[in-house]
């Protein structure tokens, strides 16, 4: 890797991660996000701040863990809640940003594909504006399957570890698990079984203690995914939305070489058949491995597609895999031949020019994300003004001290507002007072069993949300 390449690589990471922190000043980041934020509050603070008391788990006195939630994110985020403080979100996405693009070099030499490249497919606007700020985790597993497909390809066993910290990044990563069985040897897919096993069983045992089913973590996580179905439509679309970035980029490189080649080597079809090297660019074994990750990824998307709004980031082994491919494909046909300047300069020139091409799409992304009032939830972020209007109105109405319910309960304990889900409900939680956005009733919320207070101090209405106070309704400290 020359000095240019490293200076490629060190702008692109820079301009990613100015891209990240621009958007997250101005909006914050997801729902998703924000609840793994809390998780790794309650571990490093010791003490109660439980998302949804439908799944928290209670682990001594008092310390609250949401079980829905895969563990590796709230427990690396508990560790830079401890030594970053405040600073903790900004300097956790810096991190994230940071090990995709090792990830991607690492993986690089694995593959024996130009590191440049695979980090200029890999850092794209749909990493930005779907694995990093709206949960984190995707970023993450994708990262650690990365790093996992190189070892696969090299015949290490160590892909075990890989794939198991991914699968406790994002569940949905457990879907490369058959792909440890091409590490080669029996002795070596045993052994690395063995390693995935050892990374999971921890978290399996802490399932088993607390809830009394080793897998119930795991089940959540799929009946949060599974509680709507859009369709064989809707899924192909998605499907299309999460691979058009590195299709994009296969099209622009192949139409420009062929450009190329069409003016200059017309006459000499035996050079440009030579250059693809048919035969062995389909039996190359990374070329094979990739893509039955592709095709397993694909299976994995579709197992947990949920809803037009999650389902673009829940793709992510999908976009991992096809940009893999991609960029073993652009590597190993031998393009070069096809362009004006012969194949020695041309083959150092087609990393500059995915990298040039990247660069263009991803400042165009992240203008329009800075001048359309892009919102990665779909309705509010953690730094949406709407939220501290509504930590206003609780100080306004003179219950600020008092536990509520909130339909936005993660991101009100956020602004800590100790807040319980409307999906919780019990005699103590139908008397607080409610919270609701998007203009929902408190009728719709405890079974209806929330009557509320006669008169005008009934509800305090907003714009953007609305304070129901019950009939009965008392204020829990």
């Amino acid at each position: 890797m020359n000095v240019y390449k490293a200076l490629g690589g060190i702008i692109l990471f820079t301009i990613s991660s100015v891209a990240i922190l621009g958007v997250y000043r101005t909006n914050g980041v997801g729902w998703d996000f924000i609840s793994h934020y809390l998780n790794g509050r309650s571990v490093a603070e010791g003490f109660g701040h439980a998302i949804n008391p439908a799944h928290a788990l209670s682990v001594g006195k008092n310390f609250y863990f949401d079980g829905v939630w895969e563990p590796l994110p709230s427990l690396l985020l508990a560790a830079f809640i401890l030594f970053a403080g405040n600073l903790a979100l900004p300097a956790y996405l810096l991190f994230l940003m940071a090990m995709l693009f090792l990830a991607a070099y690492a993986t690089a030499k694995s593959l024996n594909v130009d590191p440049l490249m695979l980090s200029s497919i890999m850092a794209s606007p749909y990493v930005i504006s779907y694995t990093v700020l709206y949960n984190g985790n995707e970023i993450l597993a994708a990262s650690f399957s990365m790093l996992a497909m190189g070892l696969i390809v090299a015949k290490r066993s160590e892909a075990g570890i890989l794939v198991g910290l991914a699968g406790l990044s994002k569940y949905v990563g457990l879907a490369l698990l058959p792909m440890l069985l091409f590490v080669g040897k029996r002795r070596s897919t045993v052994r690395s079984l063995c390693m995935f096993a050892l990374v999971t069983l921890p978290w399996l045992a802490v399932n088993w203690a607390i809830f009394g089913d080793p897998l119930q973590s795991y089940f959540l996580q799929l009946a949060e995914t599974q509680q709507q179905s859009l369709g064989l439509g809707a899924f192909a679309n998605m499907l299309g939305l999460v691979l058009w970035y590195p299709i994009v980029i296969l099209a622009m490189v192949l139409a420009v070489a062929a450009c190329f080649w069409a003016a200059h080597r017309l006459n000499d079809g035996k050079k440009l058949r030579r250059s693809i090297r048919t035969h062995e660019f389909i039996a190359e074994r990374g070329i094979t491995i990739l893509f039955v990750s592709l095709l397993l990824s694909i299976a994995g998307f579709a197992f947990s597609f949920d809803n037009a709004q999650g389902a673009i980031r829940l793709g992510f082994l999908v976009y991992l895999s096809a940009s893999m491919l991609v960029a073993v494909v652009l590597d190993r046909s031998r393009i070069g031949n096809m362009m004006l300047f012969g194949k020695r300069a041309s083959e150092k020139a087609m990393p500059y020019a995915v990298f040039g091409t990247s660069m263009v799409l991803m400042i165009a992304t992240c203008f329009n994300l800075a001048h359309s009032g892009f919102n990665l939830h779909g309705s509010v972020d953690s730094k949406n003004p709407v939220l501290s209007d509504a930590v206003s109105a609780l100080k306004s109405t003179g219950i600020s001290g008092c536990s509520i319910v909130s339909n936005a309960w993660p991101y009100m304990d956020y602004y800590n507002v100790t807040t319980y889900s409307p999906y919780y409900c019990n005699s103590t939680v139908a008397r607080m007072p409610f919270l609701l956005f998007y203009n929902i009733s408190a009728q719709d919320y405890c079974g209806g069993s929330v009557s509320l207070m006669p008169g005008t101090y009934a509800q305090f209405k907003y714009p953007a949300f609305s304070i129901y106070l019950p009939a009965n309704y008392m204020c829990v400290k």
